[in-house]
């Protein structure tokens, strides 16, 4: 896989592991950011059942897909299931999920993105809300976190953040802004503070949820 590539889908996929660095930051806070970001996310597929095979062969629909908008093809999309973006977690990005999340799950629907995982205890923060069960907890911790695409002008995407459960518990909309803060890849001050801007990289103008698919736009 060339490296312009891996690059190019790590950027447009971004909102994902945004996603899966959102529960990072609880314990981390914004330098858990500072510490991935500083490599590069250089392979990334998807697969409709979580295979690897099924995988690398998204990744090649994806690099053709990019490849024929580099030589000057007219504007097309394509689009990507949540058990597909499942499959890029769990093959092609697992190096890159931080020490303590395991069994990433993607889901699409009415457009909205729901993103599971399991979180170790020890890196539960310290939420008022979750103190009086902490001791309670099992040693990984069920985390579900819910979101939006952001329609943005430019090649820019954003993800509105609205819920995140943990242990079956909502997380008060009050500490998303501490959550997300560092987390933003775009200076973006006219977004709501639960939002988590991203740029889109050469050759996607845009990307949106549609219904039960993501769906990535070249552009012209």
């Amino acid at each position: 896989m060339n490296g312009c590539f891996g690059g190019c889908l790590g950027r447009v996929l971004a909102f994902l592991l945004l996603l899966t660095l959102v529960v990072v930051a609880w314990r981390w806070g914004p330098e858990a950011w500072d510490r991935v970001s500083e490599t590069t996310v250089a392979s990334e597929a998807t697969a409709v059942e979580s295979s690897p095979g099924m995988a690398e062969a998204v990744v090649e629909r994806l690099s053709g897909f990019l490849d024929n908008e580099r030589v000057g093809d007219t504007e097309r999309e394509m689009s990507f299931s949540g058990e597909e973006m499942e499959s890029l977690l769990r093959y092609e990005l697992v190096g890159y999920i931080p020490d303590g999340v395991s069994d990433p799950s993607v889901r699409f629907r009415d457009g909205e993105v729901t993103l599971g995982l399991r979180l170790a205890a020890e890196q539960i923060p310290a939420i008022p809300e979750l103190d009086q069960i902490r001791t309670l907890l099992p040693d990984t911790v069920p985390v579900q976190i819910r979101g939006r695409v952001l329609a943005l002008e430019g090649p820019e995407g954003a993800l509105l953040v609205h819920r995140i459960d943990a242990a079956g518990i909502p997380v008060p909309r009050r500490f998303f802004p501490r959550i997300l803060q560092g987390l933003s890849l775009l200076e973006r001050p006219d977004l709501p503070p639960e939002a988590v801007a991203f740029p889109l990289p050469q050759g996607i103008r845009s990307v949106r949820l549609v219904e039960d698919r993501l769906v990535l736009t070249s552009r012209e």
